[in-house]
């Protein structure tokens, strides 16, 4: 019991799932599985909105980041990302240990957590968090950089779930990350489009027409 497990496996994640549907609590306190569902749940569709929608700027319409919709999209995602992501962390050591709440507070069980390739990856997420806040403060951000952290990003998914065990796992780490580089670009970008892009004011003697056009026909060849 005082031993940490690792990465989650698949057992570990159907039975998530059952505690999130209000299923029987295999291995701890349905109240903590279903708190650590829905976080964990928060934490990934931050990320695959924020990759995306930074993705979608940096790329198909860097003209949006002057744009107050897609700004409050991307910082709204980062947030979300960042405090559920935080939260994962003691949530996850609780529910790990077959615990309840309450553990999710225990310094010692939160610890041993951090030991774990799980807690790291975590931390790690958190700290490329801040470099890619920082990052996206340039005036003109290098598209590659950030390309690059929001894939690395997507790695520290790869490493908290079942792409990590079982047979053949360099091949479905690998895999992993490009289906979540592709549901991030597609959601990521969709959620910019409906909420930013096609709100777009028209400048003084322009429709916007023309830029909008191209931004959405470039997005549909991408997704």
């Amino acid at each position: 019991v005082g031993e940490v497990a690792g990465p989650s496996s698949a057992a570990d994640d159907e039975a998530l799932i059952d505690d999130v549907l209000g299923g029987s609590a295999v291995g701890g306190d349905e109240a903590l599985g279903v708190a650590f569902g829905i976080v964990r749940f928060a934490a990934f569709a931050g990320i695959a909105v924020l990759v995306g929608a930074v993705a979608f700027l940096v790329w198909l319409w860097p003209a949006g980041r002057d744009d107050r919709r897609a700004r409050r999209i991307v910082e709204l995602s980062w947030w979300v990302t960042l405090v559920a992501t935080a939260l994962c962390i003691p949530l996850q050591a609780a529910y790990t240990v077959g615990g309840t709440l309450a553990d999710a507070v225990d310094p010692s069980v939160v610890a041993d957590q951090l030991g774990e390739q799980t807690g790291r990856s975590w931390l790690a997420r958190l700290v490329l968090l801040g470099v890619l806040a920082l990052v996206l403060r340039a005036r003109r951000p290098d598209r590659w950089v950030v390309s690059a952290l929001g894939l690395a990003i997507l790695v520290t998914v790869s490493l908290t779930g079942h792409a990590v065990s079982g047979d053949l796992v360099p091949l479905a780490f690998a895999v992993d990350v490009v289906h979540l580089a592709a549901i991030s670009v597609w959601l990521g970008g969709l959620t910019l489009l409906v909420g930013a892009l096609l709100w777009r004011s028209p400048a003084p003697g322009d429709d916007g027409l023309d830029d909008v056009d191209a931004v959405v026909g470039a997005f549909s060849s991408v997704a």
